[in-house]
C-alpha cells in the first residue's frame, strides 16, 4: 500500500512579507531555523486563480483563490509555527522608460502623453514610479525591446530606453491584458 499524498488547499493569502513587518520577522525568523518553504511561480500563473504547484521543499499545494484575488511575488500562503509558506515569482525581461529632464513643461507632458498612447495602443501592463519619473513594462520576446524603440523614435532624444531582468510587478489598476507579439 502506498502512503497517500497530502495536498495542501490554500484559498486565502495571509499577508506579504514585503508589506507587513510583523510577517517579514515571522518569515526571518524561521528561515533561520529551516522552516520556510518558496512556491516559485511564473507572473502568469501568479495571476491564475486555480493552480496546483509543489514548494521548493516538495509541499504540494492546491491554490484556489476567488476572482478578485491574485497570488503576488512575496505573499504568505501558510504561516505557522512549523510552515511558513511564501510566494516568489520568477524574474522577467522587463523594459524600463526614464524620462531625461525636459523643458518647459508643455514638452515633458506631450512626451509623457506620447509614451503613454503608444503603451495603451498595445494593451500592456505597466508598473510606474511616480518619483523616479521611470515606466516599467514587461517584454514578450527579444524582439520587442527593437519594436519599442521604433516607436518611440519621435521621442528618444528625451527619453532612456533600457532592458533589465526583475520581478515586475503592475500598478494595482493598471493591470490590463497583453497581446502577444
Amino acid at each position: 500500500m502506498t502512503p497517500e499524498k497530502r495536498i495542501l488547499q490554500v484559498s486565502n493569502i495571509v499577508g506579504n512579507i514585503y508589506r507587513e513587518k510583523k510577517l517579514m520577522r515571522k518569515y526571518l525568523s524561521l528561515r533561520s531555523v529551516g522552516r520556510t518553504e518558496v512556491l516559485k511561480l511564473s507572473r502568469f500563473e501568479a495571476e491564475r486563480i486555480r493552480l496546483r504547484r509543489k514548494t521548493d521543499r516538495g509541499t504540494d499545494l492546491a491554490i484556489l483563490t476567488s476572482q478578485d484575488t491574485k497570488v503576488s511575488h512575496g505573499d504568505v500562503l501558510i504561516a505557522t509555527n512549523k510552515r511558513f509558506i511564501i510566494v516568489q515569482q520568477d524574474p522577467e525581461p522587463v523594459m524600463t522608460i526614464r524620462l531625461r529632464a525636459i523643458k518647459p513643461l508643455s514638452k515633458t507632458i506631450s512626451v509623457s502623453a506620447f509614451i503613454g498612447h503608444v503603451i495603451g495602443n498595445m494593451h500592456r501592463p505597466i508598473s510606474m514610479d511616480y518619483k523616479g519619473r521611470h515606466i516599467v513594462l514587461p517584454l514578450q520576446s527579444d524582439l520587442e525591446f527593437n519594436l519599442f524603440e521604433r516607436l518611440f523614435s519621435k521621442v528618444l532624444d528625451y527619453v532612456e530606453l533600457k532592458v533589465e531582468h526583475e520581478v515586475f510587478l503592475p500598478n494595482y489598476g493598471a493591470n490590463t491584458h497583453e497581446h502577444q507579439v
